[in-house]
């Protein structure tokens, strides 16, 4: 596995770790492949894209700060367009499905906490991408497309 091939792997496992906290399946592996192979919309975008994507495929919390970043500032992003790809992959495939549709136990109280927990986190992460996305953003915005 090498080349590009091996890009989109490892870029998989990683936002299937930021998104589920699992590995993928070979099947989710493949189809997210195709998908980079059949169209452009998965790998085309603006120096700013290219930019959100390096920063996004160097670890789980850098993933976390970009998708933050990118959920309220860059919605059109490419890497909010491949997350949602693999998201829809996940929630289609046996066992991923399960996971998204799992159901935590635990409580009214836990379940509030952990929301709490996430929300703070978004809010820091958002924070945080703002800071060093804003001005990465002004200064790489272009409108021509490339290869991210």
């Amino acid at each position: 596995m090498t080349g590009r091939q091996g890009d989109l792997d490892r870029e998989c496992r990683l936002f299937t770790g930021y998104l589920l906290g699992c590995v993928p399946t070979q099947y989710v592996l493949d189809r997210y492949a195709d998908a980079h192979r059949v169209s452009d919309v998965y790998s085309t975008g603006t120096r700013f894209d290219a930019f959100l994507m390096r920063a996004a495929r160097t670890g789980r919390i850098t993933t976390k700060v970009v998708d933050a970043y990118a959920a309220i500032l860059a919605p059109t992003s490419l890497i909010r367009r491949k997350l949602i790809l693999l998201l829809a992959i996940l929630e289609t495939a046996a066992p991923t499905a399960g996971i998204i549709d799992s159901v935590d136990r635990g409580g009214r109280v836990l379940l509030f906490l952990r929301l709490c927990g996430r929300g703070i986190g978004s809010v820091l992460g958002f924070l945080i991408g703002a800071l060093v996305f804003v001005p990465a953003r002004l200064i790489l915005t272009d409108a021509v497309e490339t290869r991210a």
